[in-house]
């Protein structure tokens, strides 16, 4: 697996499909495909991004509403348009049903 880059400057919003938690660091997939590693943790983000465009769907994962391709509400899931599939929490999921 290649490695993400590390960045010195956050990304524009619109780019980022996806952010996903990996211990104290963040993994940040970007729509062109590239992914790139912060040394902040997932709650840095979750507290400065818009809330109308990005939620936090369970402890790792936060997505960009712009990239949803395919929601499974009977399996607490969805597919990004990247093919990526995220699991919304139980505890998230009506929060989840009044943002979409």
């Amino acid at each position: 697996m290649k490695q993400p880059k590390i960045i010195q400057k956050i990304p524009r919003e619109k780019k980022i499909i996806l952010m996903e938690s990996d211990n104290n660091y963040t993994i940040i997939h970007l729509s062109d495909g590239k992914k790139l590693l912060s040394g902040y943790n997932l709650k840095f983000y979750e507290d400065r991004t818009d809330n109308q465009s990005f939620m936090r769907l369970n402890r790792s994962e936060m997505i960009n509403k712009t990239f949803v391709k395919l929601i499974n509400l009977d399996e607490f899931s969805l597919t990004l348009n990247n093919g990526r599939r995220v699991h919304i929490s139980r505890r998230r999921m009506k929060a989840f049903q009044a943002w979409i």
